[in-house]
């Protein structure tokens, strides 16, 4: 590692990154009866993230005897948009019951959900550089953005499961 000043900033003040998350959780529950109970829960979410960070990386190959005043240093910058949505439901029967002197605790139930993502990254070229020794995290952000990459994924989920507890005494 270069032997430079470990407060140095190689990003822009104006780099950023933005999270939201909105989450909803709607939750019923009924007893059958004093051993019964039915339960459905469901929750929907989003998600949204805007981000631009800066990766520095060392421009050309400097060597041990380059003056740390002289080494460039490239910035890469990360730059992506991203929106995730999440919904599920959840239906369970709960019981607990005696088969002989074994005491059961049982949960019986169903899933269902829809997830999606849409993240775009962008690729910035034309970005000013700055310097190792002395880097300037004041400079005007500039530079081209061009889409890299659009994805659209949409997953979709359905389970069955059941459990039973079982005590022995």
């Amino acid at each position: 590692p270069a032997p430079v000043d470990y407060t140095n900033y190689y990003g822009f003040k104006t780099d950023f990154l933005k999270t939201s998350a909105d989450i909803h959780t709607l939750k019923i529950e009924h007893d059958l009866d004093q051993d019964t109970m039915i339960r459905d829960q469901a929750r929907y979410g989003v998600y949204t993230r805007v981000m631009r960070a800066t990766e520095p990386k060392i421009a050309g190959s400097p060597t041990l005897s380059t003056p740390l005043s002289s080494i460039v240093v490239n910035r890469n910058e990360l730059n992506t948009n991203s929106t995730e949505t999440f919904l599920q439901n959840q239906l369970d029967l709960v019981s607990k019951f005696k088969t002989g002197s074994l005491e059961h605790n049982a949960v019986i139930g169903m899933e269902v959900g829809k997830e999606t993502s849409e993240p775009t990254r962008y690729t910035i070229s034309n970005v000013p550089t700055t310097n190792l020794q002395s880097p300037n995290p004041d400079q005007s952000f500039s530079g081209t953005s061009v889409i890299n990459t659009s994805v659209k994924l949409v997953s979709n989920t359905l389970a069955f499961y059941g459990m039973d507890t079982i005590k022995l005494d």
